[in-house]
């Protein structure tokens, strides 16, 4: 699994709806957890799931409510995975493929061309899929 850097962004009802940003890892999943801290009782803290660091905390006894989390990489390809169909680097989503390469980078040195080691599909593979393609296809709808 690829951990991408980015920022996650909190909303979360406080006097109405709010948010703020913050950075982290795709393998964070924050969580609200209350503590208790000295002089606090019902300390609002944001932790990462994946290290239990502190990410970031609202004030002591804020009524914070329906707190939830978005992740934005900071590139937009990370921890997208790639194959490589007929000499070409594709994402797994294209055609539902296993994603074999965790980068566009790692697909590119091995695809393509006579450095294909195997793991590429031959052009006469690439025409059955087709078929086999427009065959569901003409079955789905007709």
């Amino acid at each position: 699994m690829t951990i991408c850097t980015g920022t996650w962004t909190v909303n979360y009802f406080f006097n109405g709806s709010q948010s703020f940003t913050m950075i982290g890892n795709s393998n964070d999943a924050p969580y609200q957890s209350f503590e208790t801290i000295e002089g606090c009782s019902n300390y609002s803290v944001i932790r990462s799931s994946f290290d239990n660091r502190e990410m970031s905390s609202f004030t002591c006894n804020a009524s914070v409510s329906g707190v939830n989390f978005t992740f934005v990489a900071d590139d937009p390809n990370c921890g997208i995975a790639y194959d490589c169909i007929n000499g070409a680097c594709l994402p797994q989503s294209t055609y539902n493929t296993p994603g074999q390469y965790p980068t566009l980078a790692d697909c590119e040195l091995v695809c393509g061309g006579d450095s294909c080691t195997g793991k590429c599909i031959s052009n006469n593979e690439w025409v059955q899929i087709e078929n086999l393609a427009n065959q569901v296809k003409n079955n789905v709808c007709n």
